[in-house]
């Protein structure tokens, strides 16, 4: 999961607010019950704006962090493949004076 949900929740949470709203003020916008409506429902768009920008905050923050784990994955096993060859020779030099030593003895 790369943050996707919360990203689409926030977004369609804020975009139904903002659709529902802005369609019932072009509707009627004369009517004293909208402008209520709209006026009552702006803080509630602000809060949901808040909202939306701290779960995509933290679904970033969350993001860089599965980034950063993944980083330093690749670091460890770029670092293991790097020192395999000297590994390999070192265990063949060790084969190789065995079987000379078995060979002498």
């Amino acid at each position: 999961m790369r943050g996707r949900f919360l990203d689409g929740l926030a977004l369609g949470l804020l975009l139904g607010f903002v659709i529902s709203t802005g369609t019932l003020w072009l509707i009627d916008s004369t009517q004293a019950v909208v402008h209520e409506f709209f006026d009552d429902h702006l803080t509630h768009f602000f809060t949901l704006s808040a909202a939306g920008l701290a779960l995509w905050g933290v679904s970033r923050q969350i993001q860089s962090n599965f980034d950063l784990a993944e980083h330093h994955r690749k670091a460890k096993l770029d670092a293991a493949r790097s020192s395999l060859p000297i590994v390999l020779s070192n265990i063949h030099e060790m084969c190789e004076a065995r079987k000379r030593n078995i060979h002498h003895a």
